[in-house]
């Protein structure tokens, strides 16, 4: 089994996944950092199946109660009730989205997933062939995934002008502007969690909005005067 293998300093994401789409190739890309497995990224035939990353299973019922297709008892109803067949299946048969509604998710999941990934910059990949994912529910083009990818990327500088790395420390203003009180209930768990100890970083990362989204929810609240940044000591 021939394994390709490197270190993130000298290959870039981008290099990496192209490299993968041009020799076609099917397996699974596993990304690692601190010592440990971070993720991990399958394609078939260069096409992208399937991602996971540490600390970011975003379930596609998440998506769909971010994106107000359920709410959160819904969901609830949903995952207990006794039915075969995928999830996505299940809420396609159900009416609550079409097909296509499906892999558009799917697409977003898999790009949320990848961003992960995508950040990492102090690591190494390997890549090994003709393994293959428990499930595979989607295939998106490399050029596609880039392309997200990037734009989340753009996105995350936006909110770095707000927030600039993730060592802040973000607490609750005692004194908010009373006209901002009217919080969402992922803005709920964000203030919740912005304790005055814990880092950006650490909420972000723990949280069940994922990263990116979390990122976004903490800039939104500090723009609003809900949080303040503690000063560094």
């Amino acid at each position: 089994m021939n394994i390709l293998k490197g270190d993130l300093k000298d290959f870039s994401f981008y290099d990496i996944l192209t490299l993968i789409k041009n020799i076609q190739k099917s397996g699974v890309l596993i990304i690692e950092s601190e010592g440990e497995e971070f993720g991990r990224i399958y394609f078939d035939h260069g096409e992208v199946t399937h991602a996971s990353a540490k600390n970011s299973p975003l379930p596609i019922g998440t998506l769909l109660v971010r994106h107000k297709k359920i709410d959160e008892a819904e969901l609830e109803r949903m995952l207990s009730e006794e039915r075969e067949g995928k999830f996505g299946e299940k809420l396609v048969k159900s009416g609550v989205i079409d097909g296509e509604e499906l892999k558009k998710f799917l697409k977003l999941q898999l790009v949320e997933r990848c961003l992960h990934l995508f950040l990492v910059k102090d690591g190494s990949f390997k890549f090994i062939p003709d393994e293959k994912p428990e499930e595979t529910n989607i295939k998106m083009n490399v050029d596609e995934l880039m392309l997200e990818l990037t734009r989340k990327y753009d996105e995350l500088m936006e909110i770095r002008k707000v927030i600039p790395d993730d060592d802040i420390v973000l607490k609750v203003n005692p004194e908010p502007d009373m006209d901002s009180m009217t919080f969402s209930k992922d803005e709920w768990e964000i203030v919740f969690m912005c304790d005055g100890k814990k880092t950006v970083g650490e909420i972000a990362w723990s949280s069940k909005l994922g990263y990116f989204e979390a990122l976004k929810t903490m800039r939104d609240l500090v723009i609003s005067g809900i949080l303040l940044k503690e000063e560094k000591k």
